[in-house]
Order: C-alpha cells, then sequence, then structure tokens
C-alpha cells in the first residue's frame, strides 16, 4: 500500500475517532470533533499531493479517497442533522445527490477505465466541509447563533453548486452512437 492511500486510509480512522468525542454531546466534545475533522480535511488535501508529487495515483487510491471523504462528510452532517443544525431537505438532497453520481461515476469508471473528479465536485466538498464546520461551532457555543443558518446556506449552496458536476458525469454516461461522429467522453477534471 503506498504512502498515499494509506494516508487516505487514516481518514477512515479519525473518523472512528471522531464519533465518541461528538456524542458526548459537550463543549469540548465538539472542540475536539471540530480539530479532528481539520486535520482530516488536511489528509484529503495531503494523500492527493503526495500521490502526485511521488507518482503513487492508483484506482484503488482515487476509490478510497472519494469514499473516505463521504464517510467522513456524511458521518458528521447526519450526526449534526440529529442534533438539529440541518433541515432534512437539504441534506437529503444532497445524499441522494452523492449517490446518484457516485452510481453514474461507477458507470463511466467501467466503461472508460476512469472517472476523475471534477472543479464541481472539489467546490462542494469545500462547502460541505465549512457547513460542517459552521455547525459545529453552532454546537460547540449555542452563543453562536449567526453559525446555524451559515451551516445550512453553505449545505445549501453545496447542493446548488454541484450541480454541474451531476450533468458532466450524466453526459458521460450515455451510449454515444456511432453514427453521430463521436465515440468518446472525455470527462474534465480540475488539475
Amino acid at each position: 500500500m503506498t504512502l498515499a492511500t494509506q494516508i487516505t486510509v487514516s481518514r477512515f480512522v479519525i473518523v472512528a475517532l471522531l464519533i465518541p468525542f461528538f456524542y458526548q454531546e459537550t463543549a469540548l466534545g465538539y472542540f475536539v470533533t471540530a480539530l479532528l475533522f481539520v486535520v482530516a480535511i488536511f489528509t484529503d488535501w495531503l494523500d492527493g499531493y503526495v500521490a502526485r508529487k511521488f507518482n503513487q495515483t492508483s484506482s484503488l487510491g482515487a476509490v478510497l479517497d472519494a469514499l473516505a471523504d463521504k464517510v467522513l462528510i456524511y458521518t458528521l452532517l447526519f450526526s449534526l442533522f440529529r442534533v438539529g443544525v440541518y433541515g432534512p431537505f437539504f441534506l437529503f438532497s444532497m445524499f441522494f445527490r452523492d449517490m446518484l453520481v457516485d452510481g453514474l461515476r461507477n458507470s463511466v469508471h467501467r466503461r472508460y477505465g476512469t472517472a476523475q473528479s471534477n472543479i464541481w465536485g472539489k467546490m462542494k466538498f469545500g462547502l460541505q466541509s465549512a457547513s460542517v464546520l459552521f455547525g459545529l461551532a453552532y454546537c460547540f457555543d449555542k452563543n453562536l447563533a449567526e453559525c446555524l443558518p451559515l451551516a445550512n446556506a453553505t449545505l445549501s449552496a453545496a447542493l446548488v453548486v454541484s450541480l454541474p458536476g451531476v450533468w458532466i458525469i450524466a453526459m458521460a454516461t450515455r451510449e454515444v452512437s456511432p453514427q453521430m461522429g463521436s465515440a468518446t467522453v472525455v470527462l474534465p477534471h480540475s488539475q
């Protein structure tokens, strides 16, 4: 297992560590959860950097990276939903959007051998992360009431920003007729 993949796998460990702190439902527990979340976000950047810098990119790494991101984000989004930070509409819309895109991405991967992330997904992840931090700040100190609408607004923005990415991946999965003169679909990516 490459160093980049080990860094990715560490995010799963971080999720396992942050869950008990979150469910203490104390200021200290929320603070430690936020710190662990920031460390996890850093590992998301670091594994990509290491993979590119040391030529350690792999299909396994790409799949694990996307899965680790989903597990990290949705563990906290649903936990914050449980304590009343989020309303159900945008949270479940975001969840079903991600499940749809993952299914479509798997289809593209089977057909073309690769399905790289795009800028829309990266912006979505950044907004989801900001939303989680706003939600944790509100849980840490209920006097930070302005964090509650900010958490919901950034989650809503993440859903809106992600819609072009849904279109891109959906177009990549459609069957292209040889009579139309196009045999492949190229997925744009941010790097």
